[in-house]
């Protein structure tokens, strides 16, 4: 996946059954996120200042800190007009139809297939969710990714005029397990119970100064 949303970056998804892996290299170094169809915890490792270290948080932790999504038909107030259109044309040999949305924000152009038989939310429910939570909306973009793979989107800010696209290429090649083996080379908090690490941390000072120094990190 490449992005020009504020600032151009390249994301690889590697996909093998039920286990999702993401890569990005920004700025501050590579960030890694490893989930599980079938689990709702979801971990990212960091590689910051020659520090190697993760976090691994459950749906109680991200409700903790505010991330996790509550039901969007409570949630949501925004009013989408989404148009499923008749064109087609072929992107990496899969069949794409063009998709239109629009609020009263922004303006999507679109183009979404159902040869793969799967959208970005049935292989990630969880990362998804978790996205969508940071500020308890589905936006336009999320919407039309629901209904097909998206391929290809094309958004305007309809106030400013700016223009910002994602674009995926899939390709289907053989994954060895080793790929989703990434624990070994990092320290790994478990934030799924969050109140008990807080508790064991109170009690070693030196433990809780390092997991700050590593948060400040995150951060920053």
């Amino acid at each position: 996946m490449t992005t020009s949303d504020k600032i151009d970056m390249e994301l690889l998804f590697t996909i093998k059954g039920k286990q999702v892996l993401i890569e990005a290299d920004t700025d501050d170094g590579k960030v890694t996120t490893f989930s599980n169809k079938d689990s709702e915890n979801i971990t990212t490792l960091f590689e910051r200042e020659g520090k190697k270290f993760g976090l691994k948080m459950g749906p109680e932790t991200m409700n903790m800190m505010g991330e996790k999504a509550t039901d969007l038909k409570n949630k949501q107030d925004k009013k989408w007009d989404i148009t499923i259109t008749k064109d087609t044309k072929m992107i990496d040999k899969y069949k794409c139809t063009k998709v239109i949305g629009k609020d009263d924000k922004n303006e999507v152009i679109a183009w979404i297939t159902q040869d793969l038989g799967f959208t970005i939310f049935d292989i990630m429910p969880a990362m998804m969710e978790k996205a969508i939570g940071e500020d308890g909306q589905s936006d336009l973009q999320q919407e039309i990714m629901r209904k097909g793979f998206l391929l290809e989107a094309y958004q305007t800010d309809l106030e400013t005029g700016e223009k910002t696209n994602v674009k995926i290429t899939v390709k289907k090649q053989k994954v060895d397990d080793a790929k989703f083996d990434f624990s070994s080379d990092y320290k790994v908090y478990d934030l799924t119970d969050m109140m008990g690490l807080m508790t064991e941390m109170q009690s070693n000072p030196e433990k809780m100064k390092e997991f700050e120094e590593l948060m400040k990190l995150i951060q920053n």
